[in-house]
């Protein structure tokens, strides 16, 4: 057998598909390892996910992540990176409408925690230059906001306003058109004062148009 065919069937193992007989003289011992393998991809999910392992119990949990791991073999050395398409598999899928947005918002709460910390923008900064960014650790995630203070990830519930003008932010529309989703400027300017408040923002580089 060629390498190349050595180790594309090595792989199809781990992915759960039959072993050829011939691949190997032990393919006992082969499944073994993409049994292995498997668990311990699903156990990668179920860390990132508890609520949704909880809220599915250990069976359904597993068929789940199994099929997901199936149509989305990790690419990436970091088992942490394994569930980045996990929310969207999980809501499209049977279980979608008991588990609503809940994996969408668990993944939230593990890319905040692990985005780099950077300085947010003041007031007074903000108030002369009237251009900013979002900081790395925000995420929002229906119409939560998660972002990260210190070592604290935080939650709040916002208005459906507020949670377009926040998706406008993070796709980084300019701050007329984030404006524009509120209904008056009172409310822009009361929405934004909290953004900076909760170190939302942080400074755009010089020409950018943020």
């Amino acid at each position: 057998m060629k390498l190349a065919d050595l180790q594309a069937s090595f792989w199809r193992a781990l992915q759960g598909d039959e072993v050829d007989r011939s691949f190997v003289a032990g393919p006992d011992r082969l499944r073994v390892y993409a049994d292995m393998f498997l668990f311990r991809q699903v156990d990668a999910l179920r860390e990132e996910f508890p609520q949704t392992a909880e809220r599915l119990g250990d069976e359904r949990f597993f068929s789940l992540a199994k099929g997901y791991v199936r149509a989305h073999p990790s690419e990436d050395p970091d088992l942490g990176r394994l569930g980045r398409h996990f929310a969207a598999f999980a809501e499209a899928s049977e279980e979608g409408p008991v588990l609503g947005k809940l994996p969408g918002l668990e993944w939230a709460r593990s890319e905040v925690f692990l985005e780099a910390e950077v300085t947010p923008i003041g007031a007074e900064e903000f108030a002369r230059s009237l251009r900013a960014r979002p900081v790395p650790a925000l995420r929002l995630s229906g119409r939560t906001a998660v972002w990260r203070k210190g070592f604290e990830v935080q939650e709040a519930e916002l208005s459906a306003e507020e949670a377009r003008a926040l998706e406008l932010l993070l796709e980084g529309a300019p701050f007329e058109e984030i404006c524009g989703a509120f209904p008056d400027a009172a409310t822009a300017f009361e929405a934004l004062s909290s953004w900076i408040g909760e170190g939302w923002l942080t400074a755009a580089p010089p020409g950018s148009p943020g």
